[in-house]
């Protein structure tokens, strides 16, 4: 009985330290709110990374891709809910005079992102935050 006990207990600190400490997260729920700040990539993830690439046309609904040494390490896709069609979410877009032939970015580790607009759509029922990549590099 002491020894079930025991293998639970184990099996909940070891889900918890998982949870809490291992999980590759990025928090891209900071990024579901007006704000004006310049925001560093590097503070919005628990894990380690070098490069990372942001889409700009978003092909294959990717919208952020984080690479260790050219290995993927981490995904985030655009949210789509087939009934409803998009949910609000951020998205990232280059700079009016860079909208030609860019279909995304690569950034490095201290590179950082700033609000550039709003958008409202579906009769205000989403909303899209689209943030402009800096010090980051273009990519046709």
């Amino acid at each position: 009985m002491m020894n079930i006990k025991s293998t639970i207990l184990f099996i909940i600190a070891a889900s918890l330290f998982y949870f809490f400490v291992l999980e590759r997260r990025f928090d891209g729920d900071s990024l579901m709110k007006e704000n004006n700040q310049t925001i560093k990539l590097s503070s919005l993830t628990n894990f380690n990374w070098d490069t990372a690439q942001l889409s700009i046309s978003n092909e294959d609904f990717e919208k952020i891709t984080f690479y260790n040494k050219g290995i993927e390490v981490y995904r985030e896709i655009i949210k789509f809910n087939f009934d409803d069609g998009y949910e609000s979410q951020y998205l990232f877009n280059s700079s009016d005079s860079m909208k030609e032939a860019i279909s995304a970015y690569e950034c490095s580790y201290s590179s950082s992102i700033k609000l550039k607009k709003v958008e409202k759509v579906s009769e205000g029922k989403v909303t899209f935050y689209i943030y402009e990549p800096l010090d980051c590099i273009p990519i046709n």
